[in-house]
């Protein structure tokens, strides 16, 4: 299966934009390394009923919607939105 270390950049040889093909879909499994204080700021997971204050600060939800919607906008940190069980589930 496919797999993405984070900090990956660059194009394919065919001219594919790496950060184009980052996709839900694409990938089996993402696997995010951070300095210790980093991973506690943001290594907290997704929840059903969530807020935004902690959304912003969970790296889980913040990439599953990029993976799935390919942009993280302010519309993301609505309740609809946070209760996404699409966005949840890959969280």
């Amino acid at each position: 299966g496919k797999s993405l270390v984070s900090g990956l950049r660059g194009t394919l040889p065919g001219g594919q934009d790496i950060p184009a093909l980052l996709t839900a879909a694409g990938l089996d499994h993402l696997v995010y390394h951070a300095p210790p204080l980093i991973a506690r700021l943001v290594g907290r997971p997704a929840f059903k009923g969530m807020g935004p204050a902690h959304a912003r600060l969970c790296f889980a939800y913040l990439g599953a919607v990029v993976l799935l919607r390919g942009e993280l906008t302010l519309a993301d940190f609505t309740p609809e939105r946070l209760a996404d069980p699409q966005v949840l589930e890959l969280a």
